[in-house]
C-alpha cells in the first residue's frame, strides 16, 4: 500500500513499554492518594497494672505478675491501644478482647476508659482497659459450653463498620482473686521497678 510502511519490531517495543510504565505509574499515584483515605488504625495488646496511684503498661509478653505485686502493683489489666497513623481522623464505636473461641470481653463503664464512641484524630492513640482477673474468670465460666481459650488480642470497630485487631497473645498465666462465680455480677460485656520501667511506662488516665 502506498506510504505506509510496517512498524518495527523496535517501535512496537517502546510503546508497551511506555504504556507498561504509564499504567504502573498511575497505579502507583492513586495508591499514594488511597494512602491518605484508608483508615490506617494500628491495634495492640498489652499488659498494665495499677496500685492505685498510677497505673503503667508494657508488652504483654513481658508480664512477670509476680514482681508487680511485689512492688504494690495490686491489679493488672488487658489494654487494648489503637494508634492512628493515618492522615484522617477515625471515630471507634466499639472495642473488646477477643478470644481464640471467638467470643469478646469489654468493660465500657470502667473509670480508666474513654466514652464511646471515641474520636481519634491523626497521630494519636487511646487505651482500653479490662482488669484481666475478669476475662480469665470469664474464659473459666465458659469453659464448658465454649471451650478452652488459649489466646486473646485487642479488636475494635470503626466507624466506618471496619475492624481493625492486634495480632494474638498467649492467656497469660496468672492467678485471679476473685471467684468464677463473681464473673456474673461485674458489669462486663462478654461477647527492682528501675528493671521494670524498660518495659512498663507510665499511662495517663
Amino acid at each position: 500500500m502506498s506510504g505506509w510502511t510496517e512498524p518495527s519490531f523496535a517501535t512496537l517495543n517502546f510503546t508497551f513499554t511506555f504504556a507498561g510504565l504509564a499504567l504502573f505509574l498511575f497505579g502507583l499515584g492513586w495508591q499514594v492518594v488511597e494512602w491518605g483515605l484508608i483508615d490506617l488504625v494500628k491495634v495492640e495488646l498489652l499488659a498494665a497494672a495499677s496500685d492505685q496511684g498510677r497505673v503503667v503498661a508494657g508488652p504483654l509478653k513481658n508480664l512477670n505478675e509476680r514482681s508487680l505485686r511485689r512492688y504494690g502493683f495490686s491489679e493488672l489489666f488487658f489494654v487494648v491501644r489503637a494508634r492512628n497513623v493515618g492522615r484522617k481522623a477515625v471515630d471507634i464505636l466499639r472495642w473488646k478482647i477477643l478470644t481464640s473461641r471467638g467470643w469478646g470481653y469489654s468493660l465500657d463503664a470502667f473509670h480508666l476508659n474513654p466514652k464511646l464512641p471515641h474520636r481519634l484524630e491523626p497521630g494519636a492513640a487511646v487505651h482500653f482497659y479490662v482488669p484481666m482477673e475478669q476475662v480469665i474468670a470469664a474464659s473459666y465460666a465458659a469453659y464448658v459450653l465454649r471451650g478452652l481459650v488459649t489466646h486473646v488480642c485487642g479488636s475494635i470497630r470503626l466507624g466506618t463498620g471496619a475492624v481493625r485487631r492486634s495480632k494474638m497473645h498467649k492467656l497469660p498465666a496468672v492467678n485471679p482473686r476473685q471467684n468464677v462465680d463473681n464473673v456474673s455480677q461485674s458489669s462486663g460485656t462478654l461477647g527492682e521497678p528501675r528493671r521494670q520501667s524498660s518495659a512498663y511506662r507510665n499511662h495517663a488516665a
